[in-house]
């Protein structure tokens, strides 16, 4: 896994940084509980997210339209109510990252 080469303080700090958008790029194709989220962050990322950062970022995507969430055996499923919204925030995002990380290589 490449992520294991790179310095973990740059990844976690990244990972919380961006942390919005990767919940979305996650629940885009699959919906997922807190605890799941959870798990593939750290799976992927080696970046333990707490629930005290994961929920309130739930929140605020479904307080913002994107996220919608229906229980399932005690836990909340969530997964993206507007996909082609969010399909584009994240294209946006990723050009944005995209160039940016052009100026920082640049010479």
């Amino acid at each position: 896994n490449e992520i294991d080469s790179l310095n973990p303080e740059i990844v976690e700090n990244l990972v919380k940084r961006e942390l919005r958008n990767i919940i979305l790029s996650l629940l885009i194709s699959t919906p997922m509980s807190g605890t799941d989220l959870v798990k593939i962050l750290y799976t992927r990322f080696k970046v333990f997210i707490s629930p005290g950062m994961l929920y309130p970022t739930l929140h605020g995507l479904e307080k913002n339209g994107l996220l919608k969430y229906e229980y399932k055996l005690k836990n909340k499923v969530y997964s993206v109510q507007e996909k082609e919204q969010a399909g584009l925030l994240l294209k946006k995002h990723a050009r944005v990252n995209s160039l940016l990380s052009e100026f920082l290589v640049s010479e």
